[in-house]
Order: C-alpha cells, then structure tokens, then sequence
C-alpha cells in the first residue's frame, strides 16, 4: 500500500510528529511513502533523510521537491495539492494495489481490523475503482485528553494525548 501526503509547506519541522506518522502507518500495512517537499525545517529534513536511507521491501520513502509557481502560500496549500495528489497517483501505478492521500494530521484507523490492507481486502471488489472513508476530528487546538510526560524527547504524540473527538461524524 502507498501513501502520498499533501506538500510540507511552510517549514515544516514538527520532527516528532513525523516519525509517529510514518511510523504508525507502517504498521497499518503502508510500505512505501510519498512526500512533496515545498518547504520543511531541519528535524523534518533529518527525519526524511534517515527514513530514505532505511528503505526496504516493508518501508520506502520517495521526497519529491514541490516548487510550482504559484503566487503564495494559501495557494500551495489549496490548488497545488491537487496537483500533487495527482502526481502521487500516477506514481505509484503497478508499485502498490492500494493509494492512501492524507495530510500529516489525517489517520486512518480501522475499527474491526488489524490493519488497512486487511480491511481493504475485505472491501475490493472487481467493480470498485475508490473507497472514501468518513471522518472524525481529534483538534489539534483542544485541550490534550492526557498530560504529556516529562521527557528528554521534544514535543509528544498526537495519538497518545489527542484522544477526544467530536461525537458526531463528519460527513
């Protein structure tokens, strides 16, 4: 399974949260990651860098530099990610069965299976081309559920600490 993620725009540098994301995915089933670098930070940047070089048949990273003349950054945020969704579409035909497109504060979290590529195996059928999914939010701007423990490793992880969600589904 792929996952194209949306271009890290203004200087990206949440390191941590990072990891925790492609880290999580991993165990979701996703084996090979697309990012579009616009603009990211040094943590973000080491980060990338480690997981490229760490590539295996159960983990790969592609970093792809996204730098489309568009006139400003709501801009980057809004038509050209489209246009790098796209971009990751048609790279990962004949490399992966299945795409996911998410931004770094999107999971995808099966209810009743182990992982993704189980849960979406059930689901395929010869007739279906796409599987939506709906959604609901954990805000990053409410209070954490938990406190974050003292720690030497900076910043904490949205999976642990953000565990309240709005009671009704987006749809």
């Amino acid at each position: 399974m792929g996952l194209c993620v949306k271009p890290l725009h203004n200087r990206y540098n949440r390191a941590v949260w990072l990891v925790e994301f492609i880290q999580l995915y991993n165990l979701l089933g996703v084996t090979h990651f697309v990012f579009y670098n616009h603009s990211i930070g040094p943590d973000v940047q080491r980060v990338l860098e480690y997981f490229q070089t760490q590539n295996s048949a159960s983990l790969s990273l592609s970093i792809l530099s996204w730098n489309l003349p568009v006139t400003s950054q709501k801009k980057i945020r809004t038509e050209a990610q489209f246009t790098a969704l796209n971009d990751c579409n048609y790279r990962l035909i004949n490399k992966v069965k299945y795409a996911v497109m998410v931004d770094l504060d999107e999971f995808l979290i099966p209810y009743q299976h182990q992982n993704l590529t189980s849960l979406l195996r059930e689901l395929d059928r010869p007739h279906i081309a796409s599987f939506n999914f709906r959604n609901a939010f954990f805000y990053l701007y409410w209070a954490n559920s938990t406190v974050p423990a003292q720690s030497p490793t900076p910043g904490y992880l949205i999976t642990q600490y953000k565990t309240t969600r709005l009671v009704k589904i987006h749809r």
